[in-house]
């Protein structure tokens, strides 16, 4: 068995974090009846502030990488 290096087990661990992360986000608010699109805007409004809610797709985008930075 092959054992990680300090490197790679924290970037595991943050992409395994941040996934759980977004999962759970999502599928909350979506019992609320909020769109997966509207939370990763949400994401994203903490560098752009109100305008990411009306950016669309490409703030959503910005939201999921803005989650694994």
């Amino acid at each position: 068995m092959r054992r990680l290096t300090a490197l790679s087990a924290i970037l595991l661990g943050g992409a395994i974090a941040g996934t759980l992360d977004i999962t759970y986000a999502i599928g909350f608010s979506a019992l609320r009846g909020v769109p997966p699109i509207r939370i990763l805007q949400s994401v994203a409004s903490g560098l752009l502030g109100a305008p990411a809610f009306s950016g669309g797709l490409p703030t959503a985008v910005l939201g999921l990488v803005l989650q694994f930075c």
